[in-house]
């Protein structure tokens, strides 16, 4: 089995730790064709590594396979750190995994990224703008709102912030997205089962778009931000024990619930 390591450089915690494992793993150490990614941190460590993985949607691109050790704040979508004692002892092909397939955004027509988790948009909670959400199924279509924001999640996201706002947990392997609305005069709380949606905006304040909580565009006034899930791409995450990922999924929704 083949092998590389990402981790976040800047966390202090990680880089001795780093360290032993590249010692010890050494002769299974492959930073060109792994096997398996092995990603030490936390889940925001895990949707960086995921990021940098990602080429453009005009390139190429292959399944890569990505293991989390849980060593940050939250670890939702890593395995407890005590895998990184078996590391040579899995076998991938054994092993089950979840495909997670990228969001592509465009903002006014121009590519500014991919997301695995949620793409959210709006500003702070006491700004309004207006959006008026469309897609090409006509699942939505006109659809128009006022609030701070709208959130749409990716099964792997829809527990993180899409949750915390009421929106629907999904399964992890659907083509499915939870469209919420965030601080909104309607209850938006909607699967969306189609592949590409565009929302309008118009805001005196202008909107910032944030993939996977990374602030990443500020848009003024007025535009378009369209959001596309790509069924052709997609990334693999692995768990040692996916049955306690499953239950750590089922518990959430289950609190949700209460």
């Amino acid at each position: 089995m083949r092998l590389t390591f990402e981790y976040e450089p800047d966390d202090p915690r990680q880089s001795g730790f780093i360290a032993a494992l590249k010692e010890r793993y050494a002769r299974f150490i492959d930073n060109d064709h792994p096997d398996i990614v092995v990603v030490v941190g936390g889940d925001g460590a895990m949707l960086r590594a995921l990021h940098r993985r990602t080429p453009p949607p005009d390139q190429p691109a292959r399944p890569i396979r990505f293991l989390g050790v849980g060593r940050g704040n939250l670890n939702f979508l890593m395995n407890p750190s005590s895998v990184a004692d078996q590391l040579a002892e899995l076998d991938p092909a054994a092993m089950p995994c979840h495909r997670v397939h990228p969001l592509w955004v465009q903002a006014n027509g121009e590519l500014i990224g991919a997301a695995y988790n949620d793409v959210v948009i709006g500003a702070g909670v006491a700004d309004c703008h207006q959006f008026h959400l469309d897609s090409t199924d006509g699942e939505f279509e006109g659809y128009e709102l006022r609030g701070t924001g709208v959130c749409v999640a990716t099964p792997l996201g829809s527990t993180a912030f899409n949750a915390n706002n009421r929106g629907v947990v999904l399964p992890l392997d659907v083509p499915l997205l939870s469209v919420t609305g965030i601080v909104s005069n309607r209850d938006l709380s909607e699967i969306f089962a189609g592949s590409d949606l565009s929302i309008r905006f118009a805001s005196r304040r202008g909107v910032t778009v944030f993939l996977d909580a990374h602030k990443t565009r500020h848009l003024d006034c007025s535009g378009v931000v369209r959001i596309r899930r790509d069924e052709t791409r997609w990334m693999e995450l692995t768990f040692v024990n996916d049955g306690e990922f499953s239950r750590r999924r089922i518990d959430l929704l289950k609190g949700k619930r209460k």
